[in-house]
Parts: C-alpha cells; structure tokens; sequence
C-alpha cells in the first residue's frame, strides 16, 4: 500500500499476458484506489510503471485533468524524469533532504 494525498492505494501485480493484451505495463482505478503493475518487468521498467501511474494519480487529486491537456505525455515525462533522479542520488542523500 502506498499513502498519496492522504488517500491509500493498493498496489498489485497482475500477469504480463493479460497487461500484454490490453497493451499496458500498468494502470491506476480510482474507483478502487488500485494501481496495478504488470508482473515480470524488469527492476527499472517496475518502478518506472509505477511512478508512472503515482503521476496519474497526483494529477488526479490535484484537480488537473482536462481535456485540453495531454496528460500521458506529461505523466510519463514526469516519471521517466523522476526515476533518473531517484537512480542517480544516494537513498541517503534523498533522505536529508526530504526529512
């Protein structure tokens, strides 16, 4: 489970043929509060799905989803960019600073 905005959302991992046909490494319901993750993804790619689908549910909460807006691009920018910051400094560095 994992708190975001006060809300919690479980996580669960569901099988590589069935994300395969609906052509998804991971998706987020709100109606449940589940993201779901493709099983056998390699260690990179799972956390990159799954800050990937904390992006969608970010932009949820936070009331900024409209039609006018690409929100997949943005969200997967995002994430690809988050997960080369949290690769690329130390857990204690991160750790300092958030506290």
């Amino acid at each position: 489970k994992i708190t975001v905005l006060g809300q919690t959302y479980s996580i669960v991992y569901a099988s590589a043929t069935l994300m395969d046909l609906a052509g998804l490494d991971g998706a987020v319901c709100h109606a449940t509060n589940t993201i779901v993750v493709a099983e056998g993804l390699s260690p990179d790619r799972e956390r990159e799905t799954l800050l990937h689908e904390l992006m969608h549910v970010v932009w949820t909460q936070m009331g900024l989803s409209r039609g006018d807006v690409d929100e997949e691009r943005i969200v997967d920018a995002l994430a690809k960019g988050l997960t080369a910051v949290l690769k690329d400094n130390s857990r204690k560095r991160l750790r300092r600073v958030f506290e």
